[in-house]
């Protein structure tokens, strides 16, 4: 056991030599992965935004879908109408204001989670009170970003929805009217005179952060249901059989959801934990680890669970886009539009628009339109993850 590798027998070194590219499919899986998630989420944002276009116009301006029937073959005529006579970029009106916005919220929130997580192991050795007090001030640094993001949103929500029609009007022509329109809206928070800034900024606020608590649980309980539980500490993990990702195609598709691809998931975890343990493979420790076979019950996860949140906020979001759109200029005759208050919006919206049906303007149009969007998109990737699996074991068996 002491003699150098030269006087190994031939077939030891071979065996050697073998073990040494295992680090070639490992970067490749996790780099395949990586790349097919974030193709994935920009695919499915790129076609599903003209469906939130769609859907914000209805919610605005539902005099504009009076006379139409409500679904998604609907929207895609009135979007294909859209670019027909204003070009492919007419479907995207607001997409960069959008993003910064997202950009802005997620990295703001990043550095207090970073900042937070630094101080908490010190705020524990001084007792519950301390910890209280600074988790109400990291609130409050959250919300004081809502202030300044506010105008931007309501900014990027006029681009959306204005049109030209007999009842409609553009009121954001040139990047002048764009940081004019932010000045106004940020002045309006504290000094609109028809509404105050609790019937403005503070129910975007709630609507923000009930959407994010409601994609959290809902990730959390899905990701649950559909990921194999952990082996426990006097398990190995090799021992168990992970299970494929489940196909879009199969009865147990990924946007419905239903609770047997858990049941099948987890019978299948629980034999191979209650059987003996077997010797490590190369490939069940691959698919163990690399994020090519652990991204896709994520990416379905998250879908799923953005979908959940837009259904459920759906009443609020509708009367946070009326307040928001008072005053904006993209209404010809705005008299008939002027709300008091968030409840004065919440009274006329179902006294005029027909009762509680009004809080779920685009609901069968643009909803369900982006269910189909998310579905058709898990079904493309679920293909593209077959393929690139396929061809890195290729790769890995015939070159090593």
């Amino acid at each position: 056991c002491l003699e150098p590798p030269s006087s190994l027998p031939l077939h030891s070194k071979c065996h050697l030599d073998n073990s040494a590219p295992r680090f070639f499919p490992d970067a490749a899986e996790n780099n395949a992965g990586f790349g097919l998630a974030v193709t994935a989420l920009a695919t499915n944002y790129t076609l599903g935004y003209p469906f939130l276009v769609a859907r914000h116009r209805h919610q605005a301006f539902p005099f504009l879908f009076r006379d139409r029937d409500e679904s998604p073959l609907t929207y895609l005529r009135y979007l294909g109408n859209i670019r027909a006579n204003h070009g492919l970029r007419a479907l995207y009106p607001g997409l960069g204001i959008g993003l910064l916005t997202q950009v802005t919220t997620t990295g703001y929130e990043a550095v207090l989670n970073n900042v937070d997580q630094r101080l908490s192991p010190r705020l524990r050795k001084r007792g519950w009170p301390v910890k209280l007090v600074a988790n109400i001030i990291f609130k409050g640094f959250e919300l004081a970003l809502c202030a300044p993001l506010y105008p931007l949103y309501r900014s990027a929500l006029i681009l959306q929805v204005q049109c030209t029609t007999a009842l409609t009007q553009i009121s954001i022509h040139t990047l002048h009217d764009l940081l004019a329109s932010y000045k106004d809206g940020l002045l309006a928070i504290f000094f609109r005179r028809n509404l105050h800034w609790t019937s403005t900024l503070l129910p975007a606020c709630i609507l923000h952060f009930l959407g994010e608590v409601i994609v959290t649980t809902a990730y959390n309980y899905l990701h649950h249901q559909l990921v194999p539980t952990k082996p426990s500490k006097n398990q190995p993990a090799a021992s168990i059989d992970l299970p494929s990702p489940p196909s879009p195609t199969s009865s147990t598709s990924p946007i419905t959801l239903t609770p047997s691809s858990a049941t099948s998931t987890s019978t299948s975890t629980s034999t191979a934990l209650s059987s003996k343990p077997k010797q490590p493979q190369p490939q069940q420790q691959r698919d163990a680890t690399a994020m090519l076979h652990n991204f896709y019950p994520d990416i379905v996860c998250g879908f799923a669970s953005n979908l959940v949140s837009k259904l459920l906020v759906l009443p609020l979001e509708t009367v946070v886009v009326k307040l928001a759109l008072q005053d904006s200029g993209a209404l010809r005759m705005e008299d008939h539009a002027v709300y008091a208050g968030f409840w004065d919006c919440v009274r006329r919206t179902y006294a005029n628009e027909g009762g509680v049906i009004a809080f779920y303007n685009g609901l069968l149009g643009g909803w369900i339109g982006e269910v189909i969007v998310a579905w058709i998109v898990l079904e493309a990737t679920w293909g593209l993850y077959r393929g690139a699996k396929w061809g890195i074991e290729w790769w890995y068996d015939e070159v090593y």
